[in-house]
């Protein structure tokens, strides 16, 4: 299976082998802005593949999150739907939560 190499697939392939990292990592590594990790970062936290043990306070390049769900080599995706839908292109998996 070929994978498109875009900076947020950089970032996942970053977030599966660095279990525990910090934003500003992330960013420093694959160049992404930070509006656009803040994006991903709450994707993901909503969708369940990450969480975070930082407080509320911390600045987002010095939150530190842990990957919970990292089956898929493929960075997990969102559905334009009325529901936030996290697939995980590779295993078919389907998370569904609501878009607040």
């Amino acid at each position: 299976m070929r994978v498109r190499r875009s900076k947020r697939q950089s970032a996942w392939e970053f977030m599966r082998r660095n279990r525990e990292f910090r934003c500003g990592d992330v960013e420093m590594i694959t160049q992404m802005g930070t509006q656009n990790i803040r994006v991903l970062m709450g994707q993901l936290l909503k969708g369940g593949f990450v969480k975070t043990s930082s407080k509320k306070n911390v600045p987002l390049s010095d939150k530190i999150f842990t990957v919970l769900n990292a089956s898929s080599v493929v960075c997990p995706v969102k559905s334009p739907n009325k529901y936030v839908k996290r697939v995980d292109r590779q295993t078919n998996e389907r998370r569904i939560t609501d878009d607040d």
